[in-house]
């Protein structure tokens, strides 16, 4: 019986391994597309204003994703130093950063290019800003001229302690270079007294003027003093608060401008450029005004101020400064603390180191601790 010859069938192997490669590569960059392009978070933040927006609606999200991948490069636009927004989307695979001062153009962190934004996304990116401005606890940085114009005698608005977050009501009564205000009612004027540890107090404090949907740094002095216009409201007088302006940078007084920079978070971006003498007497400035949190921002290690009392301060007055070296001032101070003793002569020194990151000059805090002691 004859048996027929079996057939062989011969595969080409390197065409099967070709074929493999091929498939596995459009695998990979279909799965690499999927997992990037499918965007589910889109977030805004800004560490100017200390707030951030999260974006929910998800046909933004895709239409900004989109966008921004089809983009195209705009020019040589240097990345953008100061006042940053960042938006950041979210994918499965990784998170993608862009930031941005100025809504008509964006910046690709990763690509390191910039991009002109269309009228729709200059638009979104707008509105994130103002979203941003909106739930920031800061305010603007308003002259004192515009602010009379917006807040004229007779108008009432609320004032945020920016440290506390407690807010009153008040009344504009007065004033020629600053606003001489009223609190409304008794209630108002117990909220201002517990910002003062529950008594009326000459030291200042930032403040946010909350008016008309506008949000304004100020300085708050919370002694009352002259008229008592409104009465029964627990106030026997008029309180002021003040806003940028010549009569503020002139005064050798540096105690409501600085807390005017305060209340508009912009205290680190003044000290920038600033000479270490200078920086030492905003220094103690917030010491004067028993500002503990103005102080930790200028304390080369911050976590050394909390065992120290600053709370504790009546004031402190420079008396002399002497220039030991570059970086190091030997100061003597008259000091008044709460537990005593008063107008006691301290003399320190103080050592600067500066922050390369944002130029500005930090003070060690081993001073602090021979400064503010208390009399035993």
């Amino acid at each position: 019986m004859r048996q027929g010859k079996a057939s062989i069938t011969y595969i080409d192997t390197r065409k099967l391994f070709l074929l493999i490669i091929i498939v596995t590569v459009m695998a990979v960059s279909m799965n690499y597309y999927l997992k990037w392009t499918r965007v589910y978070a889109m977030e805004f933040l800004s560490q100017d204003l200390a707030s951030s927006w999260q974006v929910s609606d998800p046909k933004i999200i895709k239409q900004v994703s989109e966008e921004l991948s089809s983009k195209t490069l705009s020019g040589k636009v240097p990345r953008p130093t100061k006042g940053i927004v960042v938006l950041r989307l979210s994918s499965r695979r990784e998170a993608r950063e862009y930031v941005f001062t100025n809504p008509q153009v964006i910046f690709d962190v990763k690509k390191g290019q910039a991009y002109k934004t269309s009228k729709e996304l200059n638009r979104i990116l707008q509105t994130a800003l103002d979203e941003l401005r909106h739930r920031s606890p800061f305010g603007e940085l308003l002259d004192w001229e515009d602010v009379a114009q917006r807040l004229k005698i007779g108008d009432e608005a609320q004032v945020r302690d920016l440290d506390s977050g407690k807010s009153f009501s008040m009344r504009r009564t007065g004033g020629n270079n600053h606003a001489e205000i009223e609190p409304i009612d008794e209630r108002d004027s117990v909220t201002i007294k517990m910002l003062y540890g529950g008594q009326w107090s000459w030291k200042r404090r930032a403040v946010v003027v909350e008016l008309n949907g506008l949000k304004i740094a100020g300085s708050l002095v919370g002694m009352p003093q002259g008229h008592d216009n409104i009465g029964n409201n627990g106030c026997n007088g008029s309180l002021g608060i003040f806003f940028p302006g010549r009569a503020v940078e002139r005064s050798n007084n540096l105690s409501n401008l600085v807390m005017i920079w305060k209340a508009a978070g912009k205290t680190l971006e003044k000290l920038q450029g600033m000479s270490p003498e200078k920086t030492l007497l905003v220094l103690f400035t917030f010491l004067d005004q028993s500002d503990r949190e103005g102080v930790k921002q200028m304390i080369y290690s911050a976590n050394s101020v909390q065992p120290v009392n600053i709370t504790n301060v009546v004031g402190i007055t420079i008396k002399r400064l002497q220039k030991q070296s570059n970086f190091v001032y030997i100061v003597t101070a008259s000091v008044n603390l709460a537990s005593g003793p008063y107008n006691y002569p301290r003399t320190v020194k103080v050592r600067f180191i500066k922050d390369e990151n944002t130029g500005v000059y930090l003070a060690y805090p081993d001073f602090l601790g021979v400064l503010l002691k208390p009399a035993r």
